[in-house]
């Protein structure tokens, strides 16, 4: 939380109240050792990483927070995290679509090749995604 310049208030508040600003405390000052896997998983929520980094904490491994926050998924993940539940819920399909993608090609272990023409194909069914234009606010 310090590294983050967060309160326990700001976890409850990013977990949408998943995990109480004192289970927090509790957390942080040692009164509750054992959180189960729902406890792990608000409070990495609103934490703003992810649960695997916190399973591995709490199991004594030593995880690379570093490698994963340099990444494009932390990068993408700190970005997130600030966004308002409006623009989460318009952006939830996007990220369901690049899941099956990427659930596909593990599946299929798929990769570009070249057509005829010497121009890339991606095997798969990526498909361009068209998000629909920003509705400009009005004051």
């Amino acid at each position: 939380m310090k590294e983050k310049g967060l309160t326990a208030h700001d976890v409850e508040r990013n977990s949408n109240n998943e995990i109480t600003n004192a289970y927090v405390v509790g957390i942080k000052n040692g009164n509750y050792t054992n959180p189960s896997p729902q406890k792990i998983n608000a409070l990495a929520k609103g934490l703003g990483v992810d649960p695997a980094f916190l399973f591995e904490l709490a199991s004594g491994s030593k995880p690379n927070k570093e490698k994963f926050e340099e990444s494009i998924f932390g990068v993408i993940h700190h970005k997130w995290m600030q966004l308002s539940e409006e623009s989460k819920a318009e952006l939830r399909p996007i990220f369901k679509m690049i899941d099956r993608e990427l659930e596909w090609r593990i599946k299929n272990q798929v990769s570009r090749s070249k057509n005829s023409e010497g121009k890339d194909l991606v095997k798969g069914f990526a498909r361009q995604v068209v998000i629909a234009p920003r509705k400009k606010k009005t004051g």
